[in-house]
């Protein structure tokens, strides 16, 4: 089988290996530095799909027939999570919009279909500012935008999606509606100016 690790082809001996996660396993214990991490793999030239990243142990040996693997730091591949998060954001916040203006024409099934995920990516959202928090090893605390810390703002998020499913529990749509266009979209859209400088400590908002 043919091993590439940054472009550059290596000899590694994965006769021990019975699945594509063996093999991965094996290239990040010998084959690359401790703090490095592996980001993207190209399997028989294609990307892995999000399936395969999930179960690489699901793709046996026979199958693979040339691995591309790229690396990078945790930091790095943070920043990149950051810049993708914050395409994303203007994308959430034009959903919130529609599906604040949904419930508030009374379009009760279509706007909890759209609720529901809504509320999983924003779900997503929180975990993610977690991960980069550690990663990047940011105090939240420490940095502030529109006069208050993020992590202030971090825990509004919390707290308003919690008031969110409860207006959903409650079949208070008038409330949701609410919450969704006066509290959250707002709150949204903050982020989405403060998460581009998180990439970029020297850049953060005081």
């Amino acid at each position: 089988m043919k091993i590439k690790i940054d472009g550059q082809e290596k000899v590694i001996d994965t006769e021990t290996c019975k699945t594509l996660k063996d093999v991965l396993d094996l290239v990040a214990r010998e084959e690359v530095e401790e703090d490095i991490l592996l980001n993207r793999v190209f399997l028989n030239g294609v990307e892995l799909t999000e399936e395969q990243e999930l179960s690489p142990e699901s793709v046996p040996m026979e199958e693979l027939r040339e691995l591309e693997i790229h690396t990078a730091t945790a930091q790095e591949i943070s920043a990149e999570s950051v810049r993708m998060a914050s395409e994303q954001l203007s994308e959430v916040v034009e959903e919130t919009r529609k599906t604040a203006e949904l419930f508030r024409y009374d379009d009760e099934s279509e706007a909890n279909h759209r609720l529901v995920i809504l509320i999983e990516i924003l779900q997503k959202f929180v975990n993610l500012l977690e991960l980069l928090k550690q990663a990047l090893r940011l105090d939240f605390s420490a940095i502030s935008t529109d006069s208050k810390s993020l992590e202030s703002h971090q825990q509004t998020m919390i707290e308003i999606l919690g008031q969110v499913l409860s207006a959903q529990q409650n079949r208070d749509w008038i409330s949701l509606a609410d919450l969704l266009e006066h509290e959250l979209v707002p709150l949204l859209q903050t982020w989405s100016k403060v998460i581009p400088t998180l990439a970029c400590p020297s850049d953060n908002p005081n």
